[in-house]
């Protein structure tokens, strides 16, 4: 069974993978029978976005390449 706060947080993904799917399936000039395709690149650009946002806390490397 899953915590509240981890429901929260897959419901909340799940409405910007939603909207993100609107908005490519707008800008693709609303085509019939590509949703699953909208979706699944949806998932991708939120996923990545989610990724990249979880990795700008990290200290930047110093000058050896390595973190400080």
């Amino acid at each position: 069974m899953s915590k509240p706060g981890q429901a929260n947080r897959e419901q909340m993904i799940r409405q910007l993978i939603a909207v993100r799917a609107y908005e490519i399936w707008e800008s693709q000039g609303r085509p019939h029978g590509h949703d699953a395709a909208h979706w699944r690149q949806a998932e991708q650009d939120i996923m990545a976005c989610l990724a990249d946002s979880a990795t700008a806390g990290a200290a930047p490397p110093g000058p050896s390449g390595k973190n400080r």
